[in-house]
């Protein structure tokens, strides 16, 4: 059984089924009237749209532990980017393909195996510095405004060939490469114009956030010699023509300026390692990998293989396995999140929830913003069956992180714990107009409005939520006919 800890409690107590866009999501399909000129408004609200139709269908890496990681890297990258005009946001997709993406709005995903063939910290940077630069150069509005007079036959298809490419990369190629066929020379010219510009963007800010300006030229290179003679080469190649000349130039770049030595990240390795083992090959196939690696020294930092085989543990149900693990990891390294979860998880896992709570309730005090602490320690409230303590760790959470799908899924199994029915029902509503399913949000708000009685405050915010659902949608059909 794959996602073993946080992401199984959840997965295991179906409250709100997944929600395919064709069949359930409450959204408009994007016409392309009106789009030949958009303003970042307008690009905002598209980006806000599509990423409502990833979240409702796409495989989204939740573990809080990824997550943190690397919105942190992100942001520390667009801290150090120019033309940023709007918030960014960064996720990762469990998809075994070499890929990235950004669109409208500053949206950013990043496929796992992006991250499991990095050889290291810099080089994944360099893949989120040159889809950043994507963004901050607009290349997807500008596509759209140059190309407004084909842009029924190709923008409005490459976005939805891009959506379709998450749960399908081959169909959604497949798509693309059609779309795009009724004009190819001028996609070609447009698409190496851009890259190019993304490219040389994407190195300054790669550099000026301390990272090796080398990673670049080096990932790039080795994705070209890795796929030179295959016939089908990774979605990032097609996705991100590259050349030898590409190449070239990104390595005259970084031998243009001083050279930058950086010390290996420990974070880096052990999110590598959380993927390798949670979201890759089954445990029985990783274990023995691991095992070589750590008996030949292949490894940056030893203690990354251990936690590798600690979550193996995990995945395999050897519970106590994992348990041992952790304590050793955390008689080195005490204060390491990574570590404690893998803790909490494994004393989850031998029934000991309320342990692992108590275990890991010192260290909310430290980081009462952390989610990774803030969502474990209230999976292990709920594991344990207090609903109620785990609604006090959610609460405040969720007033600073409104939108974390995950904090929204416990919540909803701690209120049904407690047996408050208008609470469960209110949050059963957020969850799903976080996917973008507002007429069944409704639904649910509704039902909590009755069901919370003369609780008059409670009943004036719901009807206020009501109206907001209601005022987004229309937003986004008035994008139809704009």
């Amino acid at each position: 059984m794959k996602h073993k800890g946080i992401i199984a409690a959840l997965l295991s107590v179906a409250m709100v089924s997944p929600l395919p866009v064709a069949a359930n999501s409450d959204l408009p399909q994007i016409g392309t009237a009106g789009l030949s000129v958009l303003s970042l408004e307008k690009e905002e609200l598209l980006g806000e749209l599509y990423t409502y139709q990833l979240r409702a269908q796409a495989p989204m890496v939740r573990d809080p532990l990824v997550t943190e990681y690397i919105q942190a890297l992100g942001h520390r990258l667009v801290s150090h980017a120019d033309n940023v005009n709007y918030p960014f946001d960064f996720m990762v997709l469990n998809v075994n393909e070499l890929n990235a993406f950004a669109y409208f709005g500053g949206h950013v995903a990043i496929f796992t195996k992006i991250i499991t063939e990095a050889d290291d910290e810099d080089e994944l940077a360099s893949v989120m510095a040159h889809e950043i630069s994507h963004v901050t150069q607009r290349h997807l509005a500008r596509k759209m405004e140059e190309s407004q007079k084909s842009m029924p036959l190709t923008i409005a298809s490459i976005v939805g060939s891009i959506l379709v490419g998450i749960a399908n990369p081959e169909l959604g190629m497949a798509g693309l490469q059609a779309s795009i066929a009724a004009n190819q020379q001028f996609s070609i010219n447009y698409t190496r114009s851009n890259e190019a510009e993304a490219d040389r963007v994407g190195f300054n800010t790669l550099y000026h956030s301390g990272f090796d300006p080398m990673a670049m030229a080096d990932f790039f290179q080795k994705l070209v010699d890795q796929y030179r003679f295959v016939s089908k080469p990774p979605e990032f190649l097609l996705d991100h023509p590259l050349s030898e000349t590409r190449v070239a130039q990104a390595r005259t770049r970084a031998m243009q300026l001083p050279k930058v030595i950086r010390k290996p990240s420990l974070d880096f390795e052990l999110v590598k390692m959380l993927l390798r083992t949670q979201y890759g090959d089954p445990p029985d196939k990783v274990k023995p990998r691991l095992e070589n690696e750590l008996k030949n020294h292949e490894y940056v930092f030893e203690e990354a293989i251990h936690y590798g085989l600690g979550q193996v543990a995990l995945m395999s149900d050897d519970y106590q396995g994992a348990l041992d693990i952790a304590n050793k990891l955390l008689k080195a390294s005490p204060h390491s999140l990574y570590y404690k979860s893998l803790k909490v998880d494994a004393l989850i896992g031998l029934g000991r929830g309320e342990e692992a709570a108590r275990f890991l309730a010192p260290e909310a005090e430290i980081r009462p913003n952390s989610p990774v602490v803030a969502l474990n320690l209230a999976n292990a409230w709920v594991r344990a069956d207090k609903g109620s303590e785990a609604i006090k760790v959610l609460e405040p959470y969720l007033y600073i992180h409104p939108d974390d799908s995950l904090a929204m899924d416990l919540m909803i199994q701690a209120q049904a714990q407690v047996k408050d029915v208008g609470e469960r029902e209110a949050w059963q509503a957020e969850k799903l107009a976080y996917l973008g399913a507002f007429d069944r949000a409704i639904g649910h708000f509704n039902n909590a409005y009755k069901a919370l009685g003369n609780n008059v405050i409670e009943q004036r915010r719901i009807e206020g939520r009501i109206a907001q659902l209601r005022a987004k949608k229309a937003r986004f059909e008035a994008l139809q006919r704009r």
